[in-house]
């Protein structure tokens, strides 16, 4: 037994509260290295000499995910004391047993002091709470200026896009094409930047109180959003919170003042006198000068963005908002934006921007949910056979295994951005792989975002070309897949079921169940160089065909009876 690769922690990542007097435990072990763990537990009071023999409830932990290194044993207990002892039981595959309790290793454990404690009712505090829109939700990404014109499209709509390209998408114009989103499958839209920018995308805001001219002005934004609720879709919009443009009151007060401007402080500026110059005196978003950095760890700073999130969600009724560049933030802003918001709607929800692992980004202070770039890159990995099915699985299940059950079914799995190359592109058009892509994004645990135009296979590559205006032409392959894997999606099991991967000899192969209580749906995908054959005949739900035998290159979905 490898005690050493045995990891539990006394915190919520390990211990947690789900609903009522239900919780979960979580103990990672090597992998392949142990054969059962038991999860054993008492009231801490039960027994005042201290002597707890034998626990009155132990529990089989579920051997839940496979990673790389570990395997994760978790397992949901009803507790209604106030606190309890415990310890954990484990047995390798040679035979060996040993309890673990209090960080340390027994043959026998007879005293409260060698076990855990925990007090499960403050735990209760600590629950997540989503609004029933997001779990599993479907949301559109829009980039305002290329998705659609008030009235004509400019002349250039149709062609290849530079970062200097200007189109002319407007506000009226996404109003005006709602009933189209929704029509797809979507709850939601996420609109990338609307405020007063120099640029064309926005993510250099003069002026965070004022709707950029060229998409409209606060009426449009106020009838985009009732339209939208009419529709029963969601109204998210990008917070640039990380950095301004150098047309921004506070910067321009900066560059006249020097070091007697009043927002000095509301920048990080390494020497004077400050120029908007090549290699500036002060810190900016990816060294782009024209957009320098604000100190959002200063109190003015903070006070200011505050109010302006408040503005839009308080007068505009915004559903939600995504924060920009989040893990460059003051971590203490980031939890004030939240309470601040959250005190006023508890329903709002709060993305961020996250490409790495995000999981001290997910522990309920921060963020609800991130943009799940780690599905993103792994799905093209697997696609491109960097990795087999089978590490996307281990990979996949180290995602799952970071963060609390409830938000796995927010995290936002996606397969294109503004920030990305597009989908179709990447793929070189093939539908195989595309309806590979797809199908991944909507039947793995959590929320999905579709970029706007990838339903009609829109392409685009590099930063620059994957930005290019809207096409409303049906696309005869891709449209009807997503409206179908939005239909599939609303199904419980996929909707905010949990998640269970098969494990199998053939590591090209990727198998693993959603299911609730009641129902149970398995999805199978060949990524290997030959045929793979089920015991029996399915019936697939992509694409509503009888399967036994799957081909290269192919995935299915059917409910298990």
């Amino acid at each position: 037994m490898e005690k050493s690769a045995i990891i539990f922690e006394k915190n919520r990542d390990y211990i947690y509260h789900l609903q009522d007097d239900i919780y979960e435990v979580k103990i990672l072990t090597k992998r392949d290295d142990i054969e059962s763990v038991e999860f054993l537990y008492n009231d801490k009071y039960f027994n005042k000499d201290g002597h707890l023999l034998v626990p009155s409830t132990s529990l089989i932990l579920l051997k839940k995910y496979i990673t790389n290194y570990h395997d994760v044993f978790m397992g949901r207990f009803c507790f209604t004391g106030v606190a309890m002892s415990f310890y954990f039981r484990l047995k390798d595959k040679k035979g060996q047993v040993i309890n673990y309790g209090a960080y340390h290793f027994f043959n026998d454990i007879f005293n409260v002091n060698n076990m855990f404690d925990a007090v499960p009712y403050l735990l209760k505090a600590d629950t997540f709470k989503f609004p029933k829109w997001s779990v599993g939700g479907k949301i559109y990404q829009i980039f305002v200026e290329r998705f659609a014109p008030t009235n004509e499209f400019s002349k250039n709509w149709f062609e290849p896009t530079n970062y200097f390209s200007k189109l002319n998408g407007t506000l009226k114009g996404i109003t005006k094409n709602l009933g189209y989103i929704k029509n797809l499958g979507m709850n939601a839209i996420y609109m990338t930047p609307i405020f007063k920018s120099p640029t064309n995308h926005k993510y250099d805001v003069e002026d965070y109180y004022t709707i950029d001219s060229n998409f409209g002005n606060r009426d449009d934004l106020l009838l985009l959003v009732e339209k939208a609720h009419e529709l029963d879709l969601k109204v998210i919009i990008d917070l640039v919170f990380n950095h301004t443009s150098t047309n921004f009151f506070a910067f321009q007060d900066l560059l006249l003042n020097q070091e007697k401007s009043q927002y000095k402080d509301w920048y990080i500026v390494s020497e004077y006198p400050v120029k908007i110059e090549e290699n500036p005196k002060y810190k900016c978003f990816s060294r782009v000068k024209e957009m320098p950095k604000l100190n959002t760890a200063n109190e003015e700073v903070q006070n200011y963005l505050i109010d302006v999130a408040l503005n839009y969600i308080q007068y505009f009724k915004i559903d939600g908002i995504r924060m920009d560049v989040a893990d460059e933030i003051d971590l203490t802003f980031l939890r004030r934006l939240r309470k601040k918001v959250k005190s006023y709607n508890e329903n709002i929800m709060i993305y961020g921007e996250i490409w790495f692992d995000s999981a001290s980004y997910l522990q309920g202070d921060i963020f609800d949910s991130v943009m799940n770039y780690q599905f993103y890159s792994n799905v093209f990995s697997l696609i491109n056979h960097e990795i087999t099915a089978d590490e996307f699985g281990d990979n996949i299940d180290i995602m799952y295994s970071r963060v609390h059950l409830d938000v796995q079914n927010e995290l936002l799995n996606l397969i294109s951005s503004h920030d990305t190359e597009r989908a179709c592109s990447r793929l070189n058009y093939r539908y195989d792989l595309l309806k590979i892509a797809f199908s991944l994004m909507y039947l793995m645990k959590g929320s999905l975002m579709i970029y706007y135009g990838e339903e009609k296979c829109l392409g685009g590559c590099g930063s620059e070309d994957n930005r290019r205006g809207m096409i409303f032409k049906e696309n005869d392959v891709i449209t009807p897949l997503v409206r179908n894997l939005s239909e599939i999606k609303e199904i419980a099991s996929f909707k905010r079921g949990d998640y269970h991967r098969i494990l199998l000899e053939n590591k090209n192969i990727l198998m693993f169940d959603r299911y609730v209580t009641d129902e149970k749906y398995r999805v199978v995908l060949n990524m290997g160089n030959d045929n793979f054959e089920l015991e029996n005949e399915v019936f697939d739900i992509i694409d509503k065909t009888k399967v036994k035998t799957l081909k290269p290159n192919m995935i299915i979905a059917f409910e298990l009876k």
